[in-house]
């Protein structure tokens, strides 16, 4: 079973990823519109 640590190590890298994903599309978006 997976233990309470991994638990919480496996969220937080999936919410870093996740906010890693929003600011580099939200990136991508403004630096099309800006052309």
């Amino acid at each position: 079973s997976v233990s309470f640590d991994q638990f919480l190590q496996q969220a937080a890298g999936n919410s870093a990823q996740m906010v890693i994903n929003l600011i580099t599309s939200g990136l991508n978006k403004s630096a099309f519109e800006n052309k």
